[in-house]
Formats: structure tokens, sequence, C-alpha cells
């Protein structure tokens, strides 16, 4: 259990802070990408916003 906690510390710390770009250029290229799939997916994304929380 130890190792496997270790491992996903260390990964967690490398995906965070091994990152050149903002979030704002991320978040562009992923609806970028978002637009160029089926109708199908795209509304599966806008449906998780449509959901609301703690009514």
């Amino acid at each position: 259990f130890a190792a496997i906690s270790l491992a996903t510390i260390v990964l967690t710390w490398f995906c965070m802070f091994d990152n050149n770009e903002g979030s704002e250029v991320m978040d562009d290229e992923f609806k970028n990408k978002l637009l160029d799939e089926d109708k199908d997916t795209r509304d599966s994304f806008v449906q998780m916003k449509d959901v609301q929380v703690g009514v």
C-alpha cells in the first residue's frame, strides 16, 4: 500500500507541475478538440454542466 501511495503522489506531482501552459490554453485546446467530435460526445459534456447539485 505504501509503495502505491508513494507512486501516486509522485505521478500527481509530476503531472501538476510539469506543465508550461496556463489553464486557459488547455481549456481552449480541449474545447477545440471537443468541437471535432460527434454530436453525442459533445452533448454528453453539455449534460454534465446542466446537472444541478444540492437540489
